[in-house]
């Protein structure tokens, strides 16, 4: 019984002296897209992007409107073939909007995703090398309701803003 017992906590004790505490931490993904420096300046480009496309849309859209309230002004008088040829003009017209304002979509997605490529890229090798060098195995992202509990202390989310936006700032200044 003793040799059972001996064994035991000696087992006990290898075990738990052979392994280090395996680290782990989260970052609150939300938050570090809305503060890390970069992603505001892609952000910024984008509305600069989505307001160039809006202006155009607008201008096609009240030259559009002109046009119409002109078609409406004649419509009343105006014989069968020429009514026909009038709601023609209309319905492209508004196939011709619908067609711009979904290209504008379109393209600013596809702005958001060339933009941000890099940006994830920068984000992930920074969390990797903070990983390493703070012994972490694993670093979670999450957004609401993912983790459900976490000790405070394994939030690294504003150590790593604050370290991306260091490195950003510093490569902006080269």
């Amino acid at each position: 019984m003793f040799r059972i017992c001996f064994i035991s906590i000696l087992l006990l004790s290898m075990l738990s002296f052979s392994k280090p505490t395996e680290k782990f931490g989260f970052v609150k993904t939300t938050i570090l897209l809305e503060d890390f420096i970069e992603v505001r300046r892609v952000e910024k480009n984008l509305a600069q992007e989505k307001t160039l496309y809006q202006k155009a849309i607008q201008v096609f859209k009240d030259s559009l409107q002109t046009k119409v309230d002109s078609l409406n002004k004649n419509f009343a008088k105006a014989d069968e073939k020429t009514r026909k040829s009038m709601l023609s003009f209309v319905n492209n017209g508004n196939q011709k909007l619908d067609l711009m304002i979904r290209n504008a979509d379109k393209k600013l997605v596809e702005s958001r995703e060339r933009l941000m490529a890099p940006v994830y890229e920068k984000i992930n090798r920074f969390i990797e090398k903070y990983a390493r060098k703070h012994g972490y195995k694993f670093i979670f992202g999450t957004t609401t309701g993912n983790i459900l509990y976490a000790d405070k202390d394994a939030d690294v989310t504003n150590a790593i803003i604050d370290g991306l936006n260091e490195l950003y700032r510093e490569v902006s200044k080269k």
